[in-house]
This record gives structure tokens, C-alpha cells and sequence, in this order.
């Protein structure tokens, strides 16, 4: 999956950077603080991972964090060449992010060209899930089961008929990521709400029409697309108002048992086989790297149904990156919980870590994480932003 010799850039600004399309984007402030806050994320993921940019003095909790689990080869002496390194991965590739790097001395034979990046973005697109919805159709055993797929739309006259044709519907951008970028409708839009479709529509070409479902579970299927596509696992979150939330650590088996009470084993293996399918049609060909799906169990008159195609994520995603710390740090009859934390107050995230550590003292056998609380992220008065992890004791919903 990873060299010896690879250099892992954590830019979560990049489904913005992405929609925007070129070179000059800024990021706005909370995309460039939660990236300064976050960037140590990708050593827990990858044995081999080491990353840029930390600042120069870390706090005393987290060094000591990394020599619990031997990791402190993961740190960059100052005078590292970020050009030494074979390899350079991203969370996301975008023009944006290509031309910072270069900027900062990394060759252009490493990184992703202009027409690669051009691919990536149009591959992102949601109009994808067009394509897989169709895809979809033409393999399943059981059509029927499948939702209503989603609509492009290129006009005001457009949107307002598939309104009214669908009543409670959701309107999203063509390019945007973690459940922003959406507007949920109920019958009629509000001037606001056209206005933002306008917007859309000026900028983009589009918005995206969806029915509105009840839905039970949200989860995801991972993969690592390289020749062919491969299955990673899976995940299982939740979101608030469509904005992601938190994972559950939990092994795949007890993840595929849980949806199992929803949805047959069969159903859920028939999907992936035709996810890796479509993966390697219509992805492959144009992206070597990580793909999210995300998909949602929903219920309609008392029976409950899968939408498999509701997102692609052209980038890894927060669900692959809990599940890949399961594997890599949790035994199997482990459960935990991963979660992003924002508390935008001055100390308040810092005064938050040491009470968690208190309560939940971490406990490590074998190179495994057995109990406890830890941040992946290193926490100092003035970090807004974290990504948390409790493991076999109460949920953070819980705390």
C-alpha cells in the first residue's frame, strides 16, 4: 500500500479546493486551521507515513504518546528535503495542492499533471452516481430494490419541476464533500434556498436532485483503486444535519452483522461485487488511489432498502481512515469510537484532552490498543480542531 519512503499530505480542504478548479484557491480559515490542527493524522494509518509541516516544539503529551507506540520515527528532522522522498500521497489530489508543493521544491514527475488532476476532478463529480445507478441496474439481480437515481439539473425550471414532482427532496452541489454543500427541500424553496441553487448553477452548470429518504443507518464501502480495484472494508457513521460526525470502530465482521438486520448478507456482497466493477470501468482508467461510497439504509412503508451509490469520494475519507486504525491498532472483538472534535475556545479542547486522559487512562499490550482515550492529533491551547479515540469504554456521545 505504502513504501518505505513516502511523504502523506493531510489537505482536508480539499473538496473545496477541488469545486473551486484551479491552481489559486484560498482556503478559508477553518479549512487551513483543521489542516494545521489535524496533520499528524496519516501516521496512525500507515506503518511506513510520515508527514510535513509539524510544528517545531509538540506537546509533551503527544511525543510521549508516540514513544508508547514506537512511533517516533514518524517525526521529520528539520532540515528534511521533502523532495527526498519516492513517494508523495494526498487526502485528495487538486490543482491547488499540486502547485503548493511544487512551490515548495517537490518535483513535478511526483506529483499528479495537470490532465490527471483535470480527470480526477470530473471523476468527482456527483454525476457519477448517475452513471453507477445505471451501472447498478444493468447487473442487479433485484432492480427493483434500487432508489430512484439522482438528476442533473441545469435550470431554475428544472429544480422547481423536480420539486414538485418528488415533494422532500435534497439539492447538492455537483463538487462538494463531508455532507456540506446540501440543501434539504420541502415542497416549495425558499429565496434563500434559489438563490443558492443559482449559484450553483452559474458556477458549476448544475445542482444535484435527490429523494429524500428516511434513513436508518449511514455506512460506506472503501476501496484502494490501483489496476484493479480492491475492497478495503467497511464503515459505519453517523452525520448531523449531513455533516459528518463520527465512526464506529468496530471489525468488519461485526459491522456486516449489523446491517444484517437490515439487509441480507447476499444483497450486501452482490453490491460490492458490482461496486469493484464499476470502480474499475469508470474510476480506474483516470485515479490511482483511495474511493469512499457511501451508501445509507433507508425504510419506506415498513421495509428497509440500501442505497449503494449515494456518494463517491475521489480521496480517502474519514471511514477508511477508522478503518484502517482498526486494523492496525485494535484487536478484533474491540469497539471503540473515532471521532472530529471543533471547539473553536481558546483552551477548551486542550482542558477536554486531559480530563479524557484522566478518566480513560490508555492501555496498550502487544502493539495493540486494548482500553482507554487517546487524541491522534496533538492538542495545545490553541487547537480547534482533533480527531479523538476512545476505545472499549462508553462512547463520546455517552461522556
Amino acid at each position: 500500500m505504502m513504501d518505505l519512503n513516502t511523504l502523506f499530505i493531510f489537505n482536508p480542504d480539499h473538496d473545496l479546493a477541488l469545486a473551486h478548479g484551479t491552481k489559486h484557491y484560498m482556503s478559508p480559515t477553518s479549512a487551513l486551521q483543521f489542516s494545521h490542527d489535524a496533520q499528524t493524522l496519516p501516521i496512525w494509518l500507515f506503518s511506513q507515513a510520515k508527514v510535513p509541516f509539524l510544528p517545531t516544539v509538540l506537546p509533551e503529551n503527544f511525543l510521549d504518546l508516540l514513544k508508547r507506540c514506537d512511533m517516533t520515527s514518524v517525526l521529520l528532522p528539520d532540515s528534511q528535503n521533502l523532495d527526498d522522498f519516492s513517494t508523495i500521497q494526498a487526502w485528495g489530489w487538486n490543482h491547488n495542492l499540486v502547485q503548493q508543493l511544487l512551490k515548495r521544491g517537490i518535483s513535478a514527475e511526483k506529483l499528479p499533471s495537470a490532465a490527471q488532476l483535470e480527470c480526477i476532478r470530473q471523476v468527482s463529480h456527483r454525476r457519477l452516481t448517475l452513471r453507477a445507478a445505471d451501472f447498478f441496474r444493468n447487473r442487479v439481480c433485484h432492480p427493483e430494490l434500487l432508489p430512484m437515481s439522482a438528476s442533473e439539473l441545469t435550470d431554475m425550471d428544472e429544480v422547481e419541476r423536480f420539486i414538485a414532482d418528488n415533494g422532500e427532496v435534497i439539492l447538492k452541489m455537483p463538487w462538494s464533500g463531508s455532507g456540506r454543500g446540501l440543501r434539504k427541500i420541502i415542497g416549495k424553496m425558499s429565496t434563500h434556498q434559489k438563490g443558492w441553487v443559482a449559484q450553483s448553477i452559474r458556477k458549476y452548470g448544475c445542482v444535484m436532485g435527490e429523494s429524500h429518504y428516511t434513513v436508518i443507518q449511514d455506512f460506506a464501502m472503501e476501496f484502494e483503486v490501483n489496476t484493479l480495484p480492491n475492497f478495503c472494508g467497511y464503515s459505519l457513521f453517523s452525520t448531523h444535519n449531513g455533516v459528518y460526525q463520527e465512526n464506529l470502530l468496530l471489525s468488519d465482521v461485526t459491522i456486516e452483522n449489523t446491517l444484517c438486520r437490515f439487509v441480507s448478507r447476499a444483497t450486501l456482497k452482490e453490491y460490492r461485487e458490482i461496486l469493484l466493477d464499476f470502480l474499475k470501468e469508470e474510476v480506474a482508467p483516470h485515479y490511482r488511489g483511495f474511493v469512499g461510497v457511501d451508501m445509507f439504509v433507508y425504510q419506506k412503508d415498513g421495509v428497509y432498502y440500501v442505497n449503494p451509490f449515494v456518494e463517491f469520494n475521489i480521496r480517502m475519507t474519514m471511514g477508511l481512515a477508522s478503518r484502517l486504525f482498526f486494523n492496525r491498532w485494535l484487536r478484533e472483538d474491540a469497539r471503540g469510537c473515532w471521532r472530529l472534535r471543533y471547539l473553536p475556545t481558546q483552551n477548551a479542547l486542550f482542558e477536554e484532552d486531559k480530563e479524557f486522559s484522566l478518566q480513560y487512562p490508555l492501555q496498550i499490550s502487544e502493539g495493540k490498543i486494548v482500553s482507554g482515550y487517546l487524541s491522534l492529533t496533538p492538542i495545545s491551547s490553541q487547537t480547534q480542531y482533533a480527531v479523538q479515540v476512545s476505545v472499549n469504554n462508553r462512547t463520546f456521545s455517552e461522556k
